[in-house]
Formats: structure tokens, sequence, C-alpha cells
């Protein structure tokens, strides 16, 4: 408003400076000498004003992008607990459930083969378990850990059942996860042309592959092979929310076990969270192009922080991710 103030009355002085002639041209000089210093005061005043508030805002988080630099900002941590899955749309697979923050894990191998009579199942099964040293940063979209103990638990062949059906369980050793010493986990949005060949070969066996990942992967290095972080799909590929989707969510959503409340504005199409003395409001909601089950509610605080709450089959359980040490990254929120 000021600025638009400074412009008219350097307007005016210029056509009063027409209409006088040379007669005033010394006194109208002299008057437009003035003005114009005192724009440029005023001018300048604003622009200090302007640049303080600069400094003092937090520009708002932008799912669509600025996911890959949260992603790549070093005070963002992996998930405490991932359950990660080696399998390809077949009848076996390894499973490990890794805990980052007691840095051990615990898995299970199991393959089960028909009989060709229709009779029962030839089983192949392994529970093993270990630890790990504990996640380091390498780059904008990935960390390291090493596996510093592995054992598996051996038994004799037995019969049991499968399926409903009888089945020879047999003793096998984990498969992609025999031999285990550096692993790498790739974080969602990081570029496919940066990863191993072999990480997107066995995610092409469950999906296409685009220019970034969809997903948190563990890759093993020593067998080559990529672990997928289930159920955590995170995508800058966004679109509106429909008033379907925002129906299916009750207003106000409480977990309390973790202490946390999100409650739903429907008509401006945003949510605010709290827990404890932490809170966020103006949250942004919108859903994922690719996924129409998968809906985001996202933004940041005062303080700088972001937090993504992931609501899969736009049902009541949501997964966080965060780089707020309050809401600490993969905490599975039960909101009923």
């Amino acid at each position: 408003m000021k600025k638009r103030q400074v412009a008219a009355a350097l307007a005016a002085v210029s056509i009063l400076l027409c209409a006088c002639g040379k007669k005033d041209d010394k006194d109208a000089k002299t008057k437009l000498a003035k003005e114009d210093s005192q724009a440029t005061s005023k001018i300048s005043e604003k622009t200090d004003d302007t640049k303080s508030t600069d400094e003092a805002f937090t520009p708002a988080f932008d799912l669509d992008k600025d996911l890959y630099s949260f992603f790549a900002d070093d005070s963002y941590k992996p998930f405490a607990r991932m359950t990660c899955i080696l399998s390809v749309q077949t009848s076996w697979s390894t499973i490990i459930d890794l805990n980052a923050e007691e840095k051990s894990f615990q898995g299970e191998y199991q393959s089960a083969t028909g009989n060709i009579d229709g009779s029962g199942y030839d089983v192949l099964k392994c529970d093993f378990s270990g630890n790990i040293d504990g996640f380091t940063r390498v780059n904008k979209y990935s960390f390291s850990t090493h596996v510093t103990k592995m054992e598996t638990e051996k038994f004799e062949t037995k019969n049991e059942k499968y399926m409903d059906m009888p089945a020879t369980v047999s003793y096998a050793e984990p498969y992609g996860f025999v031999k285990a010493d550096e692993l790498i986990l790739y974080l969602p949005n990081a570029p496919v042309a940066e990863i191993p060949k072999e990480v997107t070969e066995w995610l092409e066996g469950n999906a296409e592959v685009s220019e970034t990942l969809d997903n948190y992967v563990l890759y093993n290095k020593a067998e080559g092979t990529a672990f997928l972080i289930s159920a955590e799909t995170f995508t800058s590929k966004t679109r509106q929310v429909t008033a379907a989707e925002l129906n299916k969510l009750p207003d106000t959503l409480l977990d309390k076990h973790n202490g946390v409340t999100l409650s739903i504005d429907k008509a401006s199409q945003t949510a605010s969270l709290e827990r404890g003395n932490t809170g966020y409001t103006d949250l942004h909601i919108c859903g994922s192009a690719d996924r129409d089950d998968i809906l985001y509610i996202y933004g940041s605080n005062n303080q700088g922080h972001t937090i993504i709450l992931q609501i899969a089959g736009v049902g009541p359980m949501t997964v966080l991710v965060s780089n707020d040490p309050d809401l600490p990254s993969g905490m599975l929120i039960d909101l009923k």
C-alpha cells in the first residue's frame, strides 16, 4: 500500500510540473526532490520490514517439490523399525523385521511347492536373527549399516500343516540373506540412475520402476538382493483429494497409545495434529497420483520440522515420516 501511495505522489508531481511550465520549474524541482527523498526513505523502510519478515518466515513444505530435499536433509533419520520383504509374486519370501533402534533383526524364509498329486506341500523354512552396527548416512538418498552377527535355527525335517494341507517341512538357508555384510537403505525419491542395477531388477519383478524410487529399499550388497520396506510408498506425484475420500474419515481421530490427536477440516481440506506440547496446523491433505487408496497429510511447524502422514486404504491406520524428534519417523499411528 505504501509503494502505491508513493507512486501516486510522484505521478501527481510530474503532472504539476508540466502544467506550471518553466516559471515554476525551480520550485517544482525542489518539491520533486523532497518527495523523491521521502519516497526513497519509505521504500527503504518497507524493504527492511520485508527482509526482517522473510528471515523469520519458514516456507511451507510442498510435497510435490520438496520431498527429495526432505529425505536428503541430515535431520531425517531412518525408521526405528522396518519390515523388509524379498519376494517376486511367487510362493516364497524372505521377511526381515529390522529394529534400527536396538540394532537387531529377526527374519523368516519360507518357500512352498505343491505336490503334483495334490496331496500336500513340500515346504522349506528358516528362522534367523542377528545384529547390525547402526545406520549412518552415505549420501543424500541412502544410509548404510553392517551385519555384525547372524544365526539360523536349524531343525530336522518334520510334518506339519500348510494351507490346511499336509506338509513336509525342511530346513533351508534364508534365500537372499545367506551372506550379509553391508546393507544399504535407499530412500524414496532416490534417482534410479544412481542405484545398482540389481536393485531395479528386483523391483521390476513386482512393479514398474520410474525415474525415482517410490519406496524404501534395503539392498544386501553381498547377494545383490533388494528388500522392499512394506507399506511405505511415498511419492512426490500428488492429486487433489476427493470429498468422498475425506468423508470416510472422522472429524477427529485419536491414538491413545501414542497420544496423537488428528483433526480434519473437510471444508478447507486441511488438518491439525497435536501430541503433548508438539503441534501442527494448516496441514495439507492430498492423494497419491499413482494410488487411489493412499492419502497424504503433510506440513511444517514454526520450528522448521516437517511431518508426512500416509493413510493407506483411506482408513484409520497411518504411517508417520518426520524430522521432528518428538514425532519419530516410522511411528505407526492407529487413529480411531
